[in-house]
């Protein structure tokens, strides 16, 4: 989503239809398909997110607030904001996370959704097939 505009953006290659516009205009029926492994990929760079974040927190360096982040491909990443306890925590930082991020590997938790943190953020499976 846009966070500017609250607009849901998708990024693709458009095919040309014949006519040579690959344009269309609201409420032209569209095909959209989705590459199912690159699909899971980057569900898998999301969850590593959670888990980095999951991890930081339990290595208790500092006091990180996790902001933006990105969890495609070329470039997965997530950004913090806080300071680092002390200079010993700070040499050890990536050895510290590194050793959580295994064990929380280790653990073979199962990944949920929190519905309750954010139900505005959610339609029911009655919605969205009858929106698809």
């Amino acid at each position: 989503m846009n966070p500017t505009t609250k607009v849901v953006e998708h990024y693709g290659n458009f095919e040309e239809t014949g006519n040579n516009t690959p344009t269309f205009k609201p409420s032209d029926v569209v095909r959209l398909s989705i590459d199912p492994n690159l699909r899971i990929l980057h569900a898998r760079l999301h969850s590593a997110g959670h888990l980095l974040d999951a991890a930081v927190k339990r290595a208790n360096l500092g006091d990180f607030i996790p902001g933006k982040g990105c969890h495609f491909p070329k470039g997965a990443y997530v950004e913090y904001e806080g300071t680092v306890y002390s200079e010993d925590k700070k040499a050890s930082a990536k050895e510290e996370i590194q050793k959580w991020v295994d064990t929380l590997v280790q653990e073979q938790s199962p990944v949920q959704v929190l519905k309750a943190l954010s139900p505005q953020l959610f339609h029911s499976l009655e919605i969205l097939h009858h929106r698809c």
